[in-house]
């Protein structure tokens, strides 16, 4: 974090359109890479995919962070590995899950279809399974509404060869005159780079820019895994 700070700190201080790349090792082993760069444009993460080291391996997870002016961007790509995957999420890390979901099953989120539904899915035991087959850094981390919605598009194509998208609209920026949406993606049995490039071409190719993205991976038990992406998404007004 401090690395990335002082990155950040000699960018603006030189005044011009500087690209930062920093590489570093986890204490498990993995490989992060991290660019920072000033400016923003659709595009630009693809560019960044392509430029990974050939050593990199398998793409693990991605965070993708855009300032509200458009003037900075640090995106994080971490590889894959097999000590992370094994470690499951703790009862501290699924406890905002748990409960969330106990709020909804209750019946407190009736009027507001931004929330899911009551639904068996979400009873403590399978629920609670399906945390088990998730890595802690993606259950520590998640948003439990938003949690609980890509569930349900893992639960609509589990031990498939499919995909599934939820979108959902969030409030326009009134000062930039743009459109933006949550688009959350789940592919089954895809590799992660691939399955992002895909999809950041398809964007832009809409012309939708990608200001957060968020990516992870779930087991699938006898099928592979679930490739989940979680994009913050913009677009011009008309």
């Amino acid at each position: 974090r401090v690395q990335r700070l002082q990155a950040i700190c000699a960018l603006q201080d030189t005044g011009t359109n500087t690209n930062i790349i920093l590489k570093s090792e986890n204490e498990d082993g993995r490989l992060e890479v991290t660019f920072i760069r000033s400016g923003n444009y659709t595009g630009q993460l693809r560019e960044m995919i392509a430029q990974l080291p050939r050593d990199f391996g398998p793409l693990c997870r991605v965070k993708v962070f855009t300032s509200t002016d458009q003037s900075l961007v640090l995106n994080m790509f971490t590889s894959g590995s097999e000590a992370d995957d094994g470690v499951k999420p703790s009862a501290q890390d699924r406890e905002a899950i748990v409960k969330y979901a106990a709020n909804v099953q209750a019946g407190n989120y009736l009027d507001d279809p931004r929330h899911p539904t009551p639904s068996p899915d979400l009873e403590p035991g399978p629920l609670n399974a399906h945390i088990d087959l998730c890595g802690r850094f993606h259950v520590a981390t998640a948003n439990p509404r938003r949690f609980l919605r890509i569930k349900a598009l893992y639960d609509r194509i589990a031990g498939s060869e499919n995909c599934a998208v939820d979108v959902e609209a969030y409030e326009p920026n009134l000062e930039l005159n743009d459109r933006r949406y949550w688009v959350s993606l789940a592919q089954s049995n895809v590799l992660p780079r691939v399955g992002l490039d895909k999809s950041l071409k398809l964007f832009g190719l809409h012309k939708l820019d990608v200001l957060r993205c968020h990516m992870d991976r779930v087991e699938d038990p006898g099928n592979g895994q679930v490739c989940f992406c979680l994009l913050y998404t913009s677009d011009a007004a008309d």
